[in-house]
């Protein structure tokens, strides 16, 4: 059973908090459908958009007098909280809801708490006991009501975030992460498992549209998966946060990592952007057709085999396990994930001068001591000494850093795009292999000054 620590003085304090916000509920009479019409004030425009559907009292779940309604703003984040009875309308209004808020950090900031419930979750259970400690629905003190609330919704549970594009041949774990291929047989028995405990035909109707709609099309391809003891929404939050850094630390072993003209489309499902055409074609204002289609590659299946795999892991990706599983991350350990996962965001990026950006900004950020030192002349005979295997070698990496800031220079401060791609490839290989190398450092040495102060040595040696 999940039970949070707390010491008995912030016990104190937090119901002292959340029984200020009840006082500061404001009450008002409902207004009445006729009070809401007959205005004369100018009506604000509103655009003609298509209303799909139309919720009716008939389509609400229990009492029509027990709705909520939460205005939010453009971040998502909560500002205020209504709610009504027959005949009143009650609100912790916008100026108020700032409470709820500090009252929720506050809370948050235990780590018991913090780590198995949400911010949202956690405002949700701090508005519900102020609206039965107001309608006088219950008697227990703030802090009791979370213990009760958080031991009903906190379990040992399991979430699945789908990739698009990704197909694998056998699972593998990056961090607390497991990749996992999505089988026929697994879908099936999820659907078997919910048609068995159906409520009635319509019930089970609903499952099977519900699974060819939304599940099936995810079949064959691959999910990021965890296991965690929290309730359902601070589950989806690390697993978001988890999976999207796995997958950026996945897409740096793949081609897009390397390759200018490339472009990973391994990304969460739902998120990220296909290009597509959505035109119509008109003539005399009469419709003619609607032409769809995707622009530049489509979202074809990437199929990863068991040899892939194996080489990606060989290559630096079980060290990177290694770091991300560790509870004591070395100062360098730290700053290397930190550059890798810089790096890794040129993987998705479409514009070549974005894919220069990102790298530079991975690499500079581990590869130079501080803002006042000379930038190119200092990485390249960092990156140079890194990689560089003689002389003549070393050489070439300083000339192709120098000729990679120029064209970041006529990106950033002229708005020139990069059309000369060889020169870009040149320069994604050797900080492909700068990242390799990077990742094999953590094995002998412990912090960033090490690697800086060594790689300086080589070039006053």
């Amino acid at each position: 059973m999940y039970e949070f620590r707390i010491h008995p003085k912030a016990v104190i304090n937090f119901n002292s908090k959340a029984s200020s916000i009840v006082k500061k509920v404001a009450f008002m009479p409902r207004k009445t459908d006729r009070q809401f019409s007959g205005t004369e004030q100018p009506q604000p425009f509103r655009p003609d958009l298509h209303v799909s559907g139309v919720i009716t009292k008939a389509d609400i779940v229990g009492d029509v007098d027990d709705i909520k309604i939460c205005q939010e703003d453009r971040d998502g984040n909560r500002i205020s909280y209504q709610w009504y009875d027959k005949s009143s309308q009650f609100s912790i209004s916008r100026q108020n809801y700032s409470d709820v808020r500090d009252l929720a950090a506050q809370l948050l900031k235990n780590k018991d708490i913090n780590s198995a419930i949400s911010r949202e979750t956690v405002e949700e259970l701090i508005c519900r006991w102020v609206r039965q400690s107001y309608t006088k629905n219950t008697e227990q003190s703030f802090i009791d009501f979370f213990r009760t609330e958080t031991e009903k919704c906190v379990r040992k549970i399991q979430v699945w975030a789908p990739i698009r594009s990704l197909c694998i041949q056998k699972a593998f774990q990056l961090g607390v992460v497991t990749f996992e291929p999505i089988s026929r047989n697994q879908i099936d028995n999820w659907e078997k498992q919910l048609l068995v405990n159906a409520k009635d035909k319509e019930h089970k109707e609903q499952i099977k549209r519900l699974f060819e709609k939304d599940i099936r099309p995810v079949q064959g391809y691959t999910a990021a998966v965890i296991e965690v003891t929290a309730e359902e929404k601070k589950a989806y939050d690390l697993l978001l946060d988890e999976a999207n850094r796995a997958l950026g630390l996945f897409r740096s072993f793949t081609p897009s990592a390397f390759l200018p003209n490339m472009t990973s489309s391994f990304v969460l499902w739902g998120t990220g952007h296909i290009d597509q055409s959505f035109i119509f074609t008109v003539s005399d204002r009469k419709f003619e057709r609607l032409q769809k289609g995707f622009i530049g590659p489509g979202n074809e299946p990437v199929i990863v085999n068991s040899a892939i795999i194996d080489e990606s892991f060989r290559s630096g990706l079980h060290r990177l396990h290694e770091i991300l599983v560790s509870k004591n991350r070395s100062d360098l350990e730290k700053a290397v994930l930190e550059a890798v996962l810089l790096y890794s965001r040129c993987t998705i990026s479409k514009d070549p001068a974005d894919k220069l950006v990102y790298i530079l900004v991975g690499l500079e950020s581990i590869l130079l001591k501080d803002s006042s030192e000379p930038i190119t002349h200092n990485l390249s005979d960092r990156i140079a000494f890194l990689v560089g295997r003689d002389l003549q070698q070393r050489r070439n990496i300083v000339q192709s850093v120098k000729e990679a800031y120029k064209l970041r220079s006529s990106f950033i401060h002229h708005g020139a795009s990069i059309e000369s791609l060889e020169i870009l490839q040149k320069f994604m290989q050797i900080a492909w292999y700068v990242v390799l190398a990077l990742i094999d450092s953590t094995r002998q040495l412990k912090t960033r000054q090490e690697l800086l102060d060594g790689l300086d040595d080589k070039r006053l040696s």
